[in-house]
């Protein structure tokens, strides 16, 4: 993540700063933001597989958004719900360009048991050899759907053991537990007019290695319009890493971008999770 923080005030502080025995330099390791980049990608990329299957599991097999591009085979096998089913998205073997504009690359898999909109059922999500913009997702990742809260919208209640390995081959380990939530859309056919909000904690280590724990302070949102859908688009997370600063993420206002906010020792930076 490039955060861009020059000032005419920082250049005069680090000239003044030369030769002056008082002067000391702070550890720029502490203001990192990779953690944040981390998280906010992991959250994002195993709720989107997430979001991917239950788009074909709570339509019986029908899928449109984003697995509506012909290239994509789904495979719905409910033939005997004596044993388990299973839910198949192959992507394929080269890049596919969906309608969400995210690339995508290898096959995703879910098993259960009954149907998949039986109140009480986990579904039991895997990845083979799949990419999400060239970033490599792999892992487990336990879907319990839990029927309709007390708004009269559907829930799950969601838990990841999980890796996300970047292009450069640094890695980030990924281990949460999470009530996912639709707060609106889920009564319609489509998947536009779709939002869901994600509540929890999450641990793991960062693709510089260091340990971190991770508390969502405020609902993450997702919005499913197709222009929408690549990031979440509200909410806060705390982020803590052994030996520094806490990270405090503010992810936005409900605007459609990649923009957030992250605080570190009280200063505010701008930045874009691209």
């Amino acid at each position: 993540m490039k955060i861009k923080r020059y000032s005419y005030s920082v250049v005069l502080v680090a000239l003044l700063c030369v030769g002056m025995w008082g002067c000391k330099k702070k550890d720029s390791a502490d203001e990192s933001t990779v953690a944040v980049t981390d998280a906010a990608n992991a959250a994002n990329f195993f709720m989107d597989a997430k979001n991917m299957v239950d788009e074909v599991g709570f339509r019986n097999g029908a899928y449109t958004g984003i697995l509506s591009d012909t290239a994509v085979h789904v495979k719905f096998d409910t033939l005997n719900h004596a044993d388990a089913d299973t839910i198949s998205i192959n992507f394929g073997t080269s890049n596919i360009t969906c309608p969400d504009g995210r690339q995508r690359k290898g096959k995703i898999t879910a098993t259960f048991s009954g149907a998949y909109t039986d109140t009480a059922r986990t579904h039991t999500i895997k990845f083979y050899n799949y990419y999400i913009d060239n970033q490599f997702l792999s892992g487990i990742l336990k879907d319990a759907y839990r029927g309709y809260n007390a708004m009269g919208h559907r829930y799950f209640s969601d838990t990841v053991n999980g890796n996300l390995m970047y292009s450069n081959h640094t890695s980030v380990t990924w281990y949460s537990a999470n009530k996912v939530s639709y707060t609106t859309g889920d009564s319609t056919s489509i998947q536009d007019d779709d939002e869901m909000m994600m509540e929890g904690q999450a641990h793991g280590t960062t693709s510089d290695g260091d340990a971190m724990s991770v508390n969502i302070g405020g609902p993450l949102i997702k919005h499913f319009l197709m222009s929408c859908r690549k990031y979440f688009v509200k909410g806060k997370l705390q982020i803590v890493i052994a030996n520094k600063s806490v990270r405090v993420v503010d992810l936005g206002d409900g605007a459609c971008d990649d923009m957030v906010t992250v605080t570190i020792d009280g200063t505010s930076y701008s930045a874009h999770l691209n």
